[in-house]
């Protein structure tokens, strides 16, 4: 995958430092067998459902089952920071709260 994950970059991860980027996410998920979403403490199935082929370096094109609305959430997810990220969630809260564009079933976002 031609991309390079150090003891370095971990050790700033596990201590909350920073942040790992979109790629080096992918690449801990793979290592690891765990879906990035569970990596990044979203309230997911811990189990991977990527394919492992990279055709073109497009992390996006290695999921089987992923929307083009999930990957453009993710998409946006990874370009903001925490505070950004922790704002999208909230507003995102506040749209499920207002009962106007709720699904009847969302017993799945109980996070």
């Amino acid at each position: 995958y031609n991309i390079k994950l150090t003891k370095t970059d971990l050790s700033q991860y596990v201590s909350g430092k920073v942040e790992p980027g979109q790629a080096k996410l992918f690449i801990l998920g793979l290592t690891l067998n765990v879906s990035e979403a569970w990596l990044m403490g979203y309230n997911v199935p811990k189990e991977r459902t990527a394919k492992t082929e990279n055709s073109n370096n497009d992390i996006f094109t290695q999921f089987d089952n992923i929307s083009p609305e999930l990957s453009k959430i993710n998409k946006i997810m990874t370009a903001l920071n925490k505070e950004g990220q922790e704002k999208l969630l909230d507003y995102g809260d506040d749209l499920v709260q207002s009962g106007k564009y709720k699904k009847s079933d969302t017993s799945k976002l109980d996070a």
